[in-house]
């Protein structure tokens, strides 16, 4: 430093320059910490873009694998539900063969009384329709079936049918609803007097043996269709010879079985071992632009410290100079009217150089 009174102006020369490197460095100091925001930034996005490139190419290739298991899976499970489907079928068919040839015997026996029935009423001058199971259920009627049938019949007869004429004849009134009801029992009332007439009284033996011959055939029918229960419910399918379709659903499913361990090893040996792999080639692809990005911003960062420590010894060199010209002399517009004062011969110490300037 200069001797400020041997040679004022050259001691304030020194000082403006020390003031303007220490302001150039702080400028290129802040410049240098921008640089470096934007390389770490920089460096962050693409640390970013690789682990994102990593999981995505991981998702697809596990995707993938699953996927083609899956689809063999699928393919599988298609097949399965098919030969099922056929197994149950062909159940379906044998039940229906051997429900028809163990109720064969009562079947023909109810096809041989009914016609016993017909060719009974027939021998007895009586209209086969008598032979008919609605004759019975309304004339002599027996089980809760045929009693209901009975009450069903005239629940119409003298019900519906009365609500039905009152609705399509013309008219109203309580005489239209005497007139429509004394018609029908007297019709009905007289037609099914007259059919008891000339069917149980003309032959009440053939009616009576009729019934007989129609209780045979009911009780029949209610074996028949116990049988057909017990065939349903039996679990024993050896005997409609399924082998073939429970080889094959055995071998499918074994298959199956294979599959999914196959798929979950599979699976598991990728996540171990192939997620590995595709996550260190993934890392080469950018490793190459990582590290020139990450010893960038080191030497940055370095460049940054030696310029912080170019700062700092600049700053206790201006506290030098402030020590004799104090701290409000230290900056550039005072400085430069300083150093004018000498240059225009107008002080010779820094004392008049300083009065003078605070004088204009």
């Amino acid at each position: 430093m200069t001797d400020p009174k041997e040679a004022p102006r050259e001691f304030l020369n020194e000082a403006l320059s020390a003031l303007e490197r220490l302001d150039s460095d702080r400028t290129e100091l802040g410049q240098l910490k921008q640089q470096t925001l934007s390389d770490e930034r920089t460096l962050k996005e693409l640390g970013s873009s690789c682990e994102k490139e990593k999981q995505q190419l991981i998702n697809e290739r596990r995707s993938s694998l699953k996927a083609d298991f899956d689809k063999q899976l699928r393919s599988l499970d298609k097949e399965l539900k098919t030969v099922s489907d056929k197994r149950k079928k062909a159940r379906q068919k044998g039940v229906k063969s051997r429900i028809k040839d163990e109720t064969a015997e009562l079947r023909s026996q109810n096809v041989q009384k009914q016609k016993a029935i017909r060719e009974l009423h027939t021998k007895s001058g009586l209209s086969r329709l008598s032979a008919g199971r609605l004759y019975y259920a309304l004339f002599m009627p027996r089980g809760i079936g045929e009693w209901l049938i009975a009450a069903l019949c005239f629940i119409l007869l003298f019900i519906g049918l009365p609500a039905l004429l009152y609705a399509l004849l013309p008219g109203s009134g309580m005489l239209k609803h005497i007139l429509i009801y004394a018609v029908i029992i007297v019709g009905i009332g007289g037609a099914y007097i007259h059919i008891t007439n000339i069917t149980k009284l003309k032959a009440p033996e053939a009616i009576r043996e009729g019934r007989k011959l129609l209780d045979e055939i009911k009780r029949n029918e209610r074996d028949i269709r116990k049988i057909s229960r017990g065939i349903k419910r039996d679990n024993n399918d050896g005997v409609y010879d399924l082998g073939s379709f429970d080889d094959r659903l055995t071998e499918l499913n074994g298959k199956h079985k294979e599959l999914e361990v196959a798929m979950e090893q599979a699976l598991l040996n990728f996540d171990k071992v192939t997620k590995c792999v595709l996550s260190d080639e993934v890392d080469a692809k950018y490793k190459t632009k990582l590290d020139e990005l990450s010893e960038a911003l080191k030497e940055r960062k370095l460049s940054e410290d030696r310029k912080q420590a170019e700062i700092s010894k600049e700053e206790q060199e201006l506290l030098d100079y402030a020590k004799i010209l104090g701290r409000d002399e230290l900056n550039k517009k005072r400085l430069t009217e300083l150093i004018g004062a000498f240059d225009k011969n107008e002080a010779s110490t820094l004392s008049e150089a300083i009065d003078k300037i605070d004088k204009k």
